[in-house]
């Protein structure tokens, strides 16, 4: 599998299965209006459900509560991001927030690196093993086999959306529990 193929992987994976690829590490403290806070340094984007700014109560404990996307200027408390900087607005009494954020998938250098989000064995895995080969025909379906024929490639088209579509429907979202049914009341 190449680097291409392991990042349309990526792209289409983190947006079935979000939570898996989320990394909630940086706690940033606004105490000034605005106030300009640099983004980490893997930061991808954060445009997935459940991600962006959530504030954390006085007892150190995450809330729902999310920080809305603001712009320059504004005094509403929010955020926008420019660069590789985020500035916060409207906001002056020492409050905290924790970024949940879509990591920036790193680049494959060696035929070694393992198809997780960082490379190493112990990452977030992008593609089961057992779906790699799946993927790289499907992908080559797409890219490769129909580019002669022009005229197939609305054939070349809905095969990889099949293929696609069969390979995202066993992306797991979580892990295997069943409920049992609780036959104790009809005694």
């Amino acid at each position: 599998m190449d680097e291409r193929n392991s990042r349309f992987a990526y792209d289409h994976v983190k947006g079935t299965d979000p939570e898996r690829f989320v990394d909630t590490s940086n706690t940033y403290t606004v105490s000034s209006n605005p106030q300009t806070s640099a983004l980490p340094s893997d930061f991808n984007d954060i445009q997935e459900w459940g991600c962006g700014f959530y504030e954390i109560d006085s007892n150190g404990k995450d809330t729902n509560k999310r920080l809305v996307r603001t712009g320059p200027g504004v005094q509403t408390a929010g955020y926008y991001i420019s660069g590789t900087n985020v500035i916060f607005t409207g906001i002056d009494d020492s409050t905290q927030f924790r970024l949940r954020y879509m990591k920036e998938r790193t680049e494959f250098t060696d035929t070694s690196d393992y198809f997780t989000i960082d490379g190493l064995s112990t990452g977030a895995v992008l593609i089961p093993d057992g779906k790699k080969r799946y993927l790289n025909a499907a992908i080559d379906v797409l890219y490769n086999i129909w580019d002669e024929m022009p005229g197939d490639e609305a054939f070349a088209d809905a095969r990889f959306v099949r293929q696609l579509d069969q390979l995202l429907s066993h992306v797991r979202k979580e892990p295997d529990a069943y409920a049992l049914q609780d036959f104790s009341t009809y005694y």
